[in-house]
């Protein structure tokens, strides 16, 4: 998630988000969930409309810079042996491993070096090329939801989410399956049998 951060076709520059919140009394980050991925930011005030043009970019123009790819897949890497240590993400791929053979809960879910870079190189796929074509597949406004405060009337704040978000692509194909209750199906069967 953090390598949409590094540059859009707007902003290009690889810290040109985090300068414009940082300058401007904020900060950002982002995490993956098992069905989600999570972006915030908060910022001040005045600089408010600012910060949507350049987050508004991750969304329709990522740029992906090859030099930021392997960067950033070290740094999955790195959190991901953390996360070995932590006795809470332990258990946690103790009941993914107990799931039902073949159950899509069970599979491997942060990634590592080696799943994300080395493997792909070695079948002679390139890993960023992956990267885009799967951004190109999921990444897209009917499976966002967007939430935005600030001080200005509803009307304004309104009127600047359609203006800055209007180019995330719709992408009609792969609708995700929602259930009668409005939330998203994962998993059609129960992971345990």
């Amino acid at each position: 998630e953090h390598l949409l951060f590094m540059g859009t076709k707007t902003h290009p520059s690889e810290n040109a988000y985090q300068q414009y919140l940082s300058s401007h009394n904020g900060h950002s980050n982002a995490w993956t969930a098992m069905t989600s991925t999570n972006y915030y930011f908060d910022v001040s005030p005045d600089a408010l409309k600012g910060a949507l043009d350049r987050f508004s970019g991750f969304f329709s123009e990522p740029l992906f810079n090859e030099d930021c790819t392997e960067r950033e897949i070290k740094a999955v890497d790195s959190e991901h042996k953390k996360n070995l240590q932590n006795d809470v993400w332990r258990f946690y791929q103790l009941e993914k491993h107990l799931s039902k053979p073949g159950h899509p809960y069970g599979k491997f879910g942060t990634g590592n070096y080696e799943s994300l870079w080395s493997v792909p190189k070695e079948a002679g796929r390139d890993p960023r090329r992956q990267l885009i074509e799967w951004w190109e597949k999921e990444y897209c406004a009917r499976r966002m939801k967007l939430a935005v405060a600030g001080k200005e009337d509803v009307d304004t704040l309104e009127k600047w989410v359609r203006e800055k978000f209007e180019n995330v692509p719709v992408r009609t194909e792969g609708k995700p399956e929602v259930g009668r209750d409005g939330v998203r199906v994962v998993f059609d069967e129960s992971p345990y049998g």
